[in-house]
Order: C-alpha cells, then sequence, then structure tokens
C-alpha cells in the first residue's frame, strides 16, 4: 500500500501556509493524518467548515476535528455556515449550496494553499455527472492535483479503497456523515446507485474514467493554448474582442471558459449557459445573457464583456454571515 499511496504535491509547499479541509470524515481524516506524517517542512493549519445542516451531530464532527488536531498540534479553524438559508435565497439544492459556500470559505481563508482530499473515486462521479447534464470538454476534464490557483488536491490519484487501507493501517480516527447515504443528493445517488453497477460490468471504470479526464485536459490544453491568447481580464471583469469572433463551437466554449475563469466563475456554467453567450455574435451591441453567480455576457462593439454584480453578490454574502444575528 504505501509504495502505491503517492499523493502529489506542487513543488514549492515548503515553507508555506496550508490549509487542510477537514469534515472529520475518513478521506479528510486521512488527509491530515498523511500531511502531519509526511510534512512538516510546512505551516500546516486545519480548516473545518460547518454547515449548520445537522444540528449537534454536526457540533459533534466539529469537536472531534478540533480534538484531533490538539493531540497532534495542529492549529485549528472552523467556519461557519447556513447552507439551509442559502439554499432557500438562492434557490439551490442543498449539495450545490454547501459546495459555493465552502469554495468561498476556503477562496477567503488566509493560506497559502488549501488542500482538499477529492481522490479518485470522487473525480469518477463528478465527470459523470457532468457527462449527464451534458458538459463541453472542460467539465470532462474533471478535478486537477493542482490548477494554478490555491486549492490542491494531494489524493486525485489516489482511490478509495487505497485510502481505507491506510486508514486500517494507521488506525485514523473518523467520523460518519449519515447524510451522505442519502441518495437524494445527485453524488450519493451516483455512488451508492450508479458506480456500483458500472464497476460490476466495468471493475476498472474509476481507473478509465480518470484516464478518459486526463485525456480530455491534454485536448483542451491543446485548444487553449491557441484559441485563448486574445481573451483578457479587465478592470470590470473581462472581454473576448471581437477578433476572437468565431462560429467554432468549440473555441466559443474555450474562450468563454477562460473569460469566466477570469472573473472566478469555474462551476455551475452548463451548455446553455455556453450556447447562449456563444449567441451574442449573432447579436446587436447591448445584447446580454444572465449567468450564474450574478454574472453577465453582453455584447458591446469591442466583442463580449464579462463581468458580475457586485452589490448583489455582497447582499448575498451578507445575508449568509448574518446567521448569528437572525
Amino acid at each position: 500500500m504505501k509504495e502505491n499511496f503517492l499523493p502529489i504535491l506542487p513543488a514549492d509547499v515548503a515553507g508555506k501556509k496550508i490549509a487542510i479541509a477537514v469534515s472529520g470524515g475518513v478521506d479528510s481524516m486521512v488527509l491530515l493524518d498523511w500531511f502531519f506524517r509526511n510534512v512538516t517542512s510546512s505551516e500546516l493549519v486545519v480548516l473545518h467548515i460547518e454547515h449548520g445542516i445537522r444540528g449537534a451531530e454536526s457540533c459533534a464532527d466539529m469537536e472531534f476535528v478540533a480534538k484531533q488536531c490538539k493531540k497532534r498540534g495542529i492549529e485549528f479553524f472552523c467556519k461557519q455556515v447556513d447552507v439551509p438559508k442559502f439554499a432557500k435565497e438562492q434557490k439551490f439544492s442543498i449539495e450545490t449550496a454547501a459546495r459555493l459556500l465552502r469554495r468561498r470559505e476556503f477562496l477567503d481563508f488566509d493560506a497559502d494553499y488549501i488542500a482538499l482530499a477529492h481522490h479518485a473515486d470522487d473525480n469518477a462521479e463528478s465527470i459523470l455527472m457532468h457527462i449527464l447534464r451534458g458538459t463541453g470538454l472542460k467539465g470532462a476534464c474533471g478535478m486537477q492535483a493542482h490548477g494554478g490557483g490555491r486549492i490542491i488536491r494531494p489524493f486525485i490519484k489516489i482511490s478509495r479503497k487505497q485510502i481505507e487501507e491506510y486508514q486500517c493501517l494507521r488506525k485514523v480516527e473518523f467520523v460518519e456523515d449519515l447524510t451522505n447515504a442519502d441518495t437524494m443528493h445527485t453524488r450519493n445517488f451516483i455512488r451508492h446507485e450508479v458506480m456500483p453497477v458500472i464497476q460490476k460490468k466495468y471493475p476498472q471504470a474509476v481507473l478509465a474514467i480518470n484516464k478518459f479526464a486526463e485525456n480530455a485536459s491534454d485536448y483542451y490544453e491543446h485548444f487553449d493554448s491557441f484559441t485563448t491568447s486574445k481573451v483578457k481580464a479587465t478592470t470590470s471583469g473581462a472581454i473576448i474582442p471581437i477578433e476572437c469572433k468565431t462560429d467554432d463551437r468549440t473555441v466559443n466554449h474555450i474562450n468563454i471558459a477562460k473569460a469566466l475563469s477570469f472573473i472566478g466563475i469555474r462551476q455551475d456554467v452548463e451548455k446553455v449557459h455556453y450556447d447562449s453567450v456563444a449567441s451574442l455574435w449573432q447579436k446587436g451591441s447591448g445584447k446580454q445573457v444572465d449567468l450564474p453567480h450574478f454574472a453577465t455576457a453582453k455584447r458591446t462593439k469591442a466583442g463580449i464583456e464579462f463581468s458580475i454584480d457586485v452589490d448583489k453578490l455582497r447582499e448575498k454574502n451578507e445575508r449568509v454571515n448574518n446567521k448569528k444575528s437572525d
């Protein structure tokens, strides 16, 4: 097991502050234990997100993680968010709302890197979910070990089985989140209902889906290298300049994804959004398309300009942060 258990880290982690996102579940507790035993040249802290979903059980998880950090001498931080309230206000599923709020807290946290415990099985599930939603090439790439930002996924090439073997070998304590068995949530349905059926016929399905994602990523990077050089960040967001106007769907998709990345949007944009933005090339100046997270794509004489309504985004965040004062 040890020979094959090879997490991936950026080359420059020495001396950097790494915040390990720990829920208390087996994956994140193994991630915490692995960092504690193997990464001694970095400043390690733990970030735990309390979602406001499971009441006393959730608080018990928080206390468990805090105790595990104290035992290892690692500083513990907890951020509390109100997922049910946010989901209701924004008309998101609980699953989507939790992911968005977690990501917000991760990106706001003071650290050089945020380490997440996503592994190869998680990646296969995500890719399958993207495909079923009609993803383009970008969505088929799946999650990366390090996409160039502060988020890192050291376990992305490691299987769930390997993590469970590590847990048994090292006797790593963890807690069970009973909501992970609720197949009303899309990911749990894919994990517990769909993947077992696929793996019964194709035992190497996780490996194959991850290989597919690697191939998709290679193609995406190839296209990206010569299609997006003119897509630029601006003081108000981003722009695909008029000289990039094209009827090529693939080039449009990659240019739009690049522009969206400049305004911080990398998820929750589906094929219908890409097609709507691309259709702006055929429309007059002033026409616009509304996108997730209060973003807008607007046709101008200069091209297609992307921006976010900062006031609406701030209001949304303030409503979420006012949980304690309600």
